[in-house]
């Protein structure tokens, strides 16, 4: 066998030969002899179809060409193999791909199968964590509506029952209230006429006894009716004298049932009299109505529409 090394120089672009002082001849002892008749085959190696290994490269010794002193280049030898461009595959190209591969323990196909399964199920627990927060959100927005709907609709009901209880008991109150401040005004007005009366009151009282009179005078005889001591106190301040001077047939008669204060004036064509009494009834009897009027104007409409 012959071993030739291809460097750079031999590769470089240019070189058609690979030089005959770079091929060794090697004897191997396990080569076996190409047969006597059999023409060798084989072909020239040219630097574009070599790599660029530093490597040897094996080739047997017929397969060398050499240049002749007239420089041209030896007939290329003829054969099958001429027409051939591949290369020879390399040591091991042909072996199984899985037989390069690393054998792995049965740790170790363990801990990739566990590897797997972890990443599956994280991946498996994101997604389902991602559809679950999407469901449970729409069922506890839905919930959370309905609850707090719920509890709306339940305070609006106490609200309105609320609302409906006060009416009621403002309307009993203003009811009570109005009977009370009757009352009141009533004990108020009492305690008034009841009072001593002071000279203003007195004046006050002297000029409708004159007013009266006067009202009455033209249809004599006229009657002045007073409590014992009212008629005491005007004869001494002069008022029936003035009266009795002014107005024929005038006279003043002391009345025992009526109250300090009360007075009544006569004739036959009617009666003008102030009595405590009557005072205090017409005054109730103002309240009530006006009481009565104002709780029933909201209720009251007019049968027609005004023209």
């Amino acid at each position: 066998m012959t071993s030739v090394s291809l460097d750079e120089d031999v590769l470089a672009e240019g070189a058609d030969r690979i030089p005959a002082e770079q091929v060794e001849e090697t004897e191997s002892g396990d080569a076996d002899p190409p047969p006597g008749d059999a023409a060798p085959q084989g072909r020239v190696l040219r630097a574009g179809e070599a790599g660029r290994s530093p490597e040897p490269v094996t080739v047997r010794p017929d397969e060398i060409a050499t240049q002749d002193e007239s420089g041209s280049d030896p007939a290329a030898p003829s054969g099958p193999d001429d027409t051939e461009t591949d290369a020879p595959p390399a040591d091991g190209a042909d072996d199984d791909p899985d037989e390069n591969e690393p054998t792995r323990t049965d740790a170790e196909w363990r801990a990739h199968l566990e590897e797997k399964v972890e990443a599956a199920r994280a991946e498996g627990y994101e997604e389902g964590h991602d559809d679950g927060y999407e469901v449970g959100y729409d069922d506890g927005y839905a919930e959370a509506e309905a609850t707090l709907r719920a509890e709306f609709d339940d305070t609006r009901r106490q609200l309105s029952e609320d609302i409906t209880r006060f009416e009621e008991l403002w309307e009993t109150y203003i009811d009570d209230a109005e009977s009370e401040i009757i009352e009141l005004t009533l004990d108020l007005a009492e305690t008034i006429v009841d009072a001593p009366f002071t000279e203003t009151m007195r004046q006050a009282s002297e000029e409708a006894v004159i007013e009266a009179v006067t009202e009455l005078a033209a249809t004599p005889p006229v009657t002045i009716r007073l409590h014992p001591v009212d008629c005491q106190r005007v004869r001494e301040s002069g008022l029936v004298t003035r009266l009795q001077e002014n107005y024929e047939g005038l006279t003043l008669e002391p009345e025992p049932d009526f109250e300090e204060g009360d007075w009544s004036v006569s004739s036959p064509t009617g009666v003008v009299r102030r009595l405590r009494a009557e005072v205090l009834e017409t005054l109730r009897g103002e309240l009530r109505r006006a009481t009565t009027d104002s709780g029933a104007a909201p209720d009251t409409a007019p049968d027609t529409a005004p023209a």
